[in-house]
C-alpha cells in the first residue's frame, strides 16, 4: 500500500517512481494536481494492481469515460476510488471497449437475461419444497 494523496503532485513524473514496486496493489494518489492522462501508461504496468484512488485530479476529467477506461485497462482492478468495481461492471466496460455503447447494451442485456433467469431458477425451487 502506498499512501500519497494530498502531496501537490503534478506531473507523470511524479508516479514514474511506482515502476519500481511492481508488487504495489493499492494506490492512493487523491487529491493532487495530476493532470497527464499518460498516468494511466504507468500504471497499467503495475500487473498486481487493484485499488487506486485519484480522486480530486485533474486528470480525471480529461480522460474519457473515465471509469471504463480505467476497469479495462487495470485488469486486476477491483476498487476505482470511492466505488467498487464488481465483474458486471467490468464485463459492461470490456464490452464498451470492443464495440462501443452497442456492444455495452448487448453485455448490459445478457446480464440482465442471466440475472432474471437466476431469479426464476430461485422461486422455482422454492416452489417445489412446497
Amino acid at each position: 500500500t502506498l499512501q500519497i494523496s494530498k502531496n501537490r503532485l503534478r506531473a507523470k513524473d511524479a508516479v514514474d517512481g511506482l515502476l519500481g514496486a511492481p508488487k504495489i496493489s493499492v494506490i492512493d494518489i487523491s487529491h493532487n494536481e495530476l493532470d497527464d492522462p499518460s498516468i494511466v501508461d504507468i500504471l497499467e504496468q503495475l500487473p498486481e494492481l487493484s485499488v487506486i484512488n485519484l480522486m480530486g485530479n485533474p486528470v480525471i476529467k480529461k480522460i474519457k469515460n473515465y471509469r471504463k477506461v480505467l476497469t479495462v485497462r487495470l485488469s486486476n482492478l477491483k476498487y476505482l476510488d470511492d466505488r467498487p468495481v464488481f465483474p458486471k461492471d467490468r464485463a459492461l466496460a470490456e464490452a464498451w471497449a470492443r464495440g462501443g455503447v452497442e456492444a455495452e447494451k448487448e453485455e448490459r442485456q445478457r446480464w440482465i437475461a442471466r440475472e432474471r433467469a437466476k431469479i426464476e431458477n430461485c422461486y422455482n425451487h422454492l416452489k417445489e419444497l412446497k
